[in-house]
């Protein structure tokens, strides 16, 4: 796996786990928040209700009245004359309790249901929980959509970062590559900035200049000293040549 890639997946992988937590963990929150708006919802047009049931169809909340277990005045069409689930009538009208259900079912449609005991019997707020789903389920899109386009812009900025990275990186290997095979010729870019990765690569920058420099001082003086061998070697011959005719004179 290349370098780029390698980088790529280490940044991703946590941001991707940490993004599909934040996203389940808020879903659930706003799924919470959203049974307890329309919890609130209902329990306002309970205390609110003044007569007509048809008051808050508006806000598609249905209210019922209930004389003892029966509905005897209903927003909703048919359940006139029907009567309450037997844990409504043992929560609210025998004991005298507000009940709140996520699940209440009228006359087969399920509900979000609130209901308060009155002095006849109850009186019922509720809402269709198809509707209600359907807010939950539009509000946990908003927010995964949200996730997933963060994602995707860390993603993006991910991406350019480890491959400038990872350009830098391969560079400084491959200098160090050729420095250790002894070819001082490969060129190294100096790049502007603060961060270790672009330090380290003007570092070896400098390593290759000093490495070159000191290369070519070291050739300099072996040339001198290849020179003053020459001028030796000659000196060395003229004096052997004095010496010779020295020792001619002599024996003459």
């Amino acid at each position: 796996m290349k370098l780029k890639q390698k980088l790529l997946m280490l940044v991703m992988i946590p941001v991707v786990l940490l993004g599909l937590g934040v996203a389940l963990i808020a879903a659930q929150l706003a799924k919470t928040s959203m049974v307890e708006s329309t919890k609130t919802q209902l329990a306002i047009a309970c205390e609110g209700y003044s007569g007509n049931v048809n008051a808050f169809n508006a806000q598609d909340i249905d209210i019922t009245v209930f004389v003892g277990d029966t509905r005897a005045v209903s927003s909703i069409d048919g359940v006139v004359g029907t009567q309450a689930s037997a844990e409504v009538i043992a929560k609210t009208l025998q004991g005298q309790e507000i009940y709140f259900s996520t699940n209440a079912n009228v006359n087969g449609q399920p509900y979000y249901g609130y209901y308060i005991p009155t002095a006849n019997g109850m009186l019922f707020a509720g809402k269709p929980q198809a509707e209600v789903k359907q807010n939950i389920n539009a509000l946990i899109g908003t927010i995964v959509g949200f996730s997933v386009a963060a994602m995707i812009i860390v993603a993006i900025i991910a991406y350019i970062v480890s491959g400038r990275i990872a350009a830098l990186i391969i560079n400084v290997s491959r200098t160090v590559h050729y420095v250790a095979e002894g070819d001082l010729t490969c060129e190294v870019q100096d790049i502007k900035g603060h961060d270790e990765v672009i330090a380290m690569n003007n570092s070896v920058k400098g390593m290759v200049m000093n490495l070159h420099e000191v290369l070519s001082k070291t050739l300099g003086v072996s040339r001198e000293v290849l020179n003053s061998s020459e001028a030796l070697s000659d000196t060395s011959t003229s004096t052997l040549h004095a010496c010779e005719e020295i020792a001619r004179a002599i024996e003459d």
